[in-house]
């Protein structure tokens, strides 16, 4: 029997990043990973099981574009929580 990855949560929670179409306070998710940099995003995201945790709504900083698509493209999980992913 194959063993299965942990589930590994990443939450970007860069400080002052902005939040579009979700109620406000940004929901809080106990006991993930909590990347503040798109860099730490990167090296987060290529942990076996990771889901990424999207709270912003549909902000979210261009430079991460090419790290969150590689991610999802590679099978990666997304919990997205607000209005339209990923349109500002």
């Amino acid at each position: 029997m194959l063993a299965q990855a942990a589930i590994v949560f990443v939450l970007f929670a860069e400080p002052g990043f902005p939040a579009l179409d979700v109620a406000l306070p940004l929901p809080d998710f106990p006991g993930a990973v909590q990347v503040q940099t798109v860099a730490g995003l990167d090296s987060a995201l290529a942990a076996p099981g990771a889901v990424l945790v999207w709270r912003h709504g549909s902000a979210f900083p261009a430079e991460a574009w090419p790290v969150v698509e590689c991610f999802l493209e590679r099978g990666g999980n997304l919990l997205y929580v607000g209005g339209e992913p990923f349109t500002h």
